[in-house]
C-alpha cells in the first residue's frame, strides 16, 4: 500500500512540473494598470484582475472592452492562454458599451 502512494505522489508532483515547465511567463513592459490587467489575466488570476480593475477606477465591463493585451481583446488573450476562469468572468461582464480602446504590450 505504501508503494502505491509513493508511486501516485511522484506522478502527481512529475504532472505538476510538467505543467510549470510549459506555462508562459509574462512581464510587463510598463507598471500600468493596463499591464497588470493583462499580467492577472494571462495568469489567469481573479484576485489579481479584480485589484487591478479596483485599481483603475472602471467598471469590469469598462475595462472587458475596453483593455487591449498584446493587440487581442481581454477575451481573446484569456484564451489563448488558457484563462479559463477568467474567460468565463469576460464572457459574463461583456457588454455593449462606448469605450476609448487602450493597449498594453507585455
Amino acid at each position: 500500500m505504501k508503494m502505491k502512494k509513493l508511486t501516485v505522489a511522484v506522478l502527481t508532483i512529475a504532472a505538476l512540473g510538467a505543467f510549470n515547465v510549459n506555462a508562459a511567463q509574462f512581464s510587463g513592459s510598463d507598471n500600468s494598470v493596463e499591464t497588470q490587467i493583462c499580467l492577472a489575466v494571462a495568469s489567469d488570476s481573479k484576485g489579481k484582475l479584480h485589484r487591478a480593475v479596483r485599481q483603475s477606477q472602471q467598471s469590469m465591463s469598462y475595462i472587458a472592452q475596453s483593455v487591449k493585451c498584446n493587440g487581442m481583446s481581454l477575451s481573446q488573450f484569456a484564451a489563448e492562454h488558457g484563462a479559463s476562469d477568467i474567460g468565463k468572468q469576460l464572457v459574463r461582464v461583456n457588454r455593449p458599451i462606448n469605450v476609448k480602446t487602450v493597449t498594453a504590450k507585455l
